[in-house]
This record gives structure tokens, sequence and C-alpha cells, in this order.
């Protein structure tokens, strides 16, 4: 754990960056965690590849865990024909957005963010599906990403602790390893807890079983995020 870099700098409010550990918006208005209960929130992004983790779904199924997965368009336009998508009408599972085009908003201007946003959003209308949850690409949203969000009723979702198996170009630590000292050291209840469903994971299955085998010794139950 002694080699990660935690420096960060801030640019203007609701636009914090940090490098070289998580990049993520420390604005309280993206949420990191639900407390009240002895709940953790599985989440997982499925930015854009050409791939799904289907043992992974197969094993929340399985043992009948919810969870939330964060949706690029762009991933399922790779995969038309390709994938089976059953797992987003699952009841188990909330579906967010996670972008059209999974970009950083931060390398956008607020007119590129806002058609992001709006096409994300009617894809989803057309699909009918009522999105509550939405995660920026990269973890950064922007005054823009915020109001927009605010506008249609849509909750802005972070996560906390590390990205459990998937590590930051900047850095050189394992994640599994950084997952399994957060979860020792760090936890708390109504965490919302990150990792990959779509190829890019590391060790992801392995990590979500040891994950949930030990709080659920401790009496973690594993929800999927409220629509409300």
């Amino acid at each position: 754990m002694k080699n990660i870099n935690t420096s960060f700098k801030f640019l203007k409010f609701g636009d914090f960056q940090r490098k070289g550990h998580n990049d993520k918006e420390m604005d309280p208005r993206h949420i990191k965690r639900i407390e009240g209960e002895k709940v953790i929130y599985l989440t997982f992004d499925m930015c854009p590849s050409s791939k799904l983790d289907s043992d992974i779904i197969d094993y929340l199924k399985k043992s009948r865990y919810e969870a939330s997965f964060f949706v690029c368009v762009d991933w399922i336009e790779k995969n038309q024909g390709g994938v089976d998508f059953s797992f987003l009408d699952d009841p188990s599972f909330t579906i967010g957005g996670h972008g059209y085009h999974h970009v950083d908003p931060l390398k956008q201007s607020d007119d590129e963010q806002l058609e992001d946003l709006n096409k994300a959003l009617n894809y989803w209308i057309d699909s009918g599906k009522k999105i509550h949850w939405y995660r920026t690409p990269f973890g950064h949203p922007t005054e823009t990403t915020f109001s927009f969000l605010k506008k249609n009723g849509i909750k802005c979702a972070s996560w906390s602790g590390p990205v459990f198996d998937k590590k930051d170009g900047g850095v050189n630590y394992n994640p599994n390893d950084a997952a399994k000292f957060y979860i020792e050291n760090s936890l708390r209840d109504g965490d919302i807890v990150l990792m990959h469903a779509n190829g890019q994971g590391i060790n992801t299955l392995k990590i979500l079983k040891e994950f949930t085998y030990e709080l659920s010794k401790q009496g973690y139950k594993f929800k999927k995020l409220p629509n409300v």
C-alpha cells in the first residue's frame, strides 16, 4: 500500500480531480455511500469493450445478490448480436447510465457533455427504461453534469474505496490487494463498491466471491441501488 500515490489538486468547485489513486469526484452530490443499514451496494461498470463476464452475472443470480450495472451505450452497440443482454431486464439488478460515449467530462466542453448526456438518456427512454442513477465516465462529474442530472431527477453515483478489480494507469499497485486492504480497514455500512463485468477487470469473479463470502459471515446484505 505504501506505493499508492494520493497526490491531488483542486479545480473549480464540482470538478475535483484526484490523480494516481481513484480518479473520482469528491463533491457531496456524488454519492459514494447510503448509510442506515448493514448493506453493501455492489456496482459494475460496463465500459466499451467486446465482452460480457457472464460468469459474474451467473454468480450474482445463483447467490441471489442484488447489484447495479452502469452501462455505457457504446458497450451495447459494440455487442449487438454477440452478447446476452437479458440481465438488463432482471428485477434483481438496477441499470444506471454511464454515458453514450465513454469520454472523460473534464476533456469535454459543456456543450459536448450535454450532447452525450442527452443522447444517453434518450437511448434509455427509447428502450423503455427509467434511469434513476448515473455514473460519470472516469468518475469526473462537473457542474454541467450535476445540473443535468438534477433537472432529470437522476442521482450521481460515486464509489467508496478503491476500484476493486482495475488499476488506474498512473499507479503500480494490485487492485485486488487494495480492495482487501480496504475491506479489512475502511469498509463502512452502506458503501457503494465498484467492479467491472465487461472483460476489463482483474480477477473480478475471484475478488467478488471472497468479498461476498467474508461480508456475508459478518451479516452484510448485498443490494441494488434504490430507484428513488
